[in-house]
């Protein structure tokens, strides 16, 4: 599969796959907790999944590109062969982010544990990162592995995955998309999902999964990140700018973190929906990113020392600025010399998480500072439905019914529609036998596809056929490049985007030898795209 459709499965993606959407749900985690010479809170010790990887540009490997997981302080440089490593990558919806000159991408990973075990190979163009393979392996050596099919051998059952051989057992589960297929049915350069166990170097799958090779449909989501400007209108009908681009929101769209009625001009968000004919994005999600907290000064050495508690706020008492609660189980007072992140004063609440950041006081409690609120993350992307679309895309036949209620069969699946059916391009009357669609839709329990888009794939228009003149001209009229020239009794006119070799256009006159190449043109005249000049 070329590069720039594996791009899309990333990046809508835009792409049938809904990666860049879960992608888009994630907030910022929790900040690491400040530093402190205090005993109240002592430093955890290191753990966490590791990830490896290569990354590369389209002309090779991309070194010197810092490499990160966002909402987090774990980062690394690539080297000279764009080999990277981080380490201690804490349990959490990974989205790991690229930084170099000419570069500043993001690319999701999903649910990290712990223990995990993760490489993966990346390509980095502009703001576009493409997950080329991946493989993610976990407790008990069970084995999630991306990419392309290479070395396939059907009688030994086995095929190379990013440089892992793979051994397909007998008993294996295989298919393409949702439809059972046997090992003989793949091919190199398929882009197969793989299920297992690590076996040494090898993996020895359960599970083969073998990517669908559809054009994805006509008007993907698109998404954008940034910081909210010019925001107008009255909700749900907003207008704004995220990250330069024009985005605009209705009564479908849904917020997250912040409700509409909350945004403001400032905010980071993540806008994700379609494009528009008039450039915009008509969001159907608005996640707010919450602002990393700034870190905590470095402690230095004094009579009375910071220290840092984290937790949830319990039994809130007192009116702004002097509130007292617990922290963490501890004892917190605030003060007018307080400092509030996130949340004022006076948003605080009995459940909220934060942390207290202050000297401690004869008689125990802490005196903060600072009270940083963590903003909670963000509920995990819905699980797929039990009954998820499929396309089919082909030549309409065997066409009945009335508008909105037709029967069809596209690529030899039959398909139905009704009231809730959208059409694009062509309406639902102007469909007809031997049109080209992609049909969209859950299959339903007497297998036919009930589709929910029907889109119209418009047929290429020919390529004009060429008419060759020769022979000597008779008769020339006009100035080059706008000549006019008989040759033969038959008229050729050339004009700037005329092609002249052997001589120059000023060099041609009557009795001169021509080969011409010729377009005809809607008035019946022959146009000159080139004209060689024998003699």
């Amino acid at each position: 599969m070329p590069k720039t459709l594996r791009a899309i499965g990333v990046l809508v993606l835009v792409v049938p796959y809904s990666l860049f959407v879960s992608a888009c749900s994630r907030q910022s985690a929790s900040p690491t907790a400040p530093t402190s010479s205090s005993s109240e809170v002592p430093a955890p010790p290191p753990q966490g999944a590791t990830i490896t990887g290569v990354v590369s540009f389209a002309s090779g490997p991309a070194s010197s590109v810092a490499v990160g997981v966002e909402a987090s302080t774990v980062s690394a440089v690539s080297d000279a062969a764009g080999n990277f490593v981080l380490a201690n990558v804490p349990a959490a919806d990974v989205v790991l982010t690229f930084t170099a000159p000419g570069v500043a991408a993001a690319l999701p990973l999903g649910t990290v544990s712990t223990s995990d075990r993760i490489h993966v190979n990346v390509t980095l163009s502009g703001s576009a990162a493409t997950l080329d393979s991946q493989e993610h392996m976990g407790t008990s050596n069970v084995v999630d592995a991306d990419g392309t099919i290479e070395n396939l051998h059907v009688t030994t059952r086995t095929f190379v995955l990013s440089g892992v051989t793979v051994n397909v057992a007998a008993d294996a589960v295989i298919r393409r998309g949702s439809q059972p297929v046997d090992l003989a049915s793949l091919s190199n350069g398929d882009r197969v999902h793989v299920h297992g166990t690590k076996n040494g170097s090898a993996i020895d799958a359960s599970e083969v999964i073998a990517q669908v090779n559809t054009p994805a449909p006509p008007n993907p989501d698109v998404t954008l990140k940034g910081v909210v400007a010019s925001l107008t209108g009255t909700c749900p009908a907003l207008s704004m700018s995220v990250g330069g681009g024009l985005v605009k929101t209705g009564s479908a769209t849904v917020f997250n973190a912040k409700a509409c009625a909350q945004l403001e001009n400032g905010d980071t968000v993540y806008a994700i929906g379609p494009k528009q004919s008039d450039g915009s994005v008509l969001a159907s999600k608005i996640y707010y990113v919450a602002p990393t907290p700034p870190p905590a000064p470095t402690p230095t050495p004094a009579p009375n020392p910071d220290v840092t508690l984290k937790g949830d706020i319990a039994g809130l008492t007192g009116t702004c600025p002097a509130l007292s609660m617990t922290v963490g189980g501890a004892a917190v007072k605030t003060g007018s010399a307080t400092v509030f992140n996130a949340k004022t004063c006076a948003e605080l609440k009995n459940g909220d998480t934060v942390y207290a950041i202050g000297p401690k006081q004869s008689d125990g409690s802490v005196l903060a500072s600072k009270i940083y609120y963590v903003a909670p993350t963000p509920p995990p992307a819905p699980a797929p439905t039990p009954n998820p679309d499929v396309t089919l895309k082909g030549d309409i036949a065997g066409l009945t019914g009335t508008c909105p209620a037709l029967s069809m069969t596209v690529g030899g699946a039959a398909v139905k529609t009704s009231s809730a059916t959208v059409f694009n391009v062509k309406t639902c009357a102007e469909l007809k036998n031997g049109d080209t669609v992609y049909a969209i839709g859950p299959k339903q329990s007497d297998g036919a596809v009930l589709a929910s888009k029907i889109y119209y794939v418009t047929p290429p228009s020919p390529s004009p056929i060429p008419v060759y003149v020769s022979g000597i001209v008779d008769g020339r009229t006009g100035t080059c490049p706008s000549l006019s020239l008989s040759i033969g009794g038959t008229v050729v006119k050339t004009n700037a985007s005329t092609v002249f070799g052997g001589k120059a256009c000023a060099d041609i006159v009557i009795g001169s030898q021509v080969n011409t190449r010729n377009l005809k043109q809607s008035d019946g005249t022959l146009l000159a795209t080139d004209v060689q000049v024998v003699k």
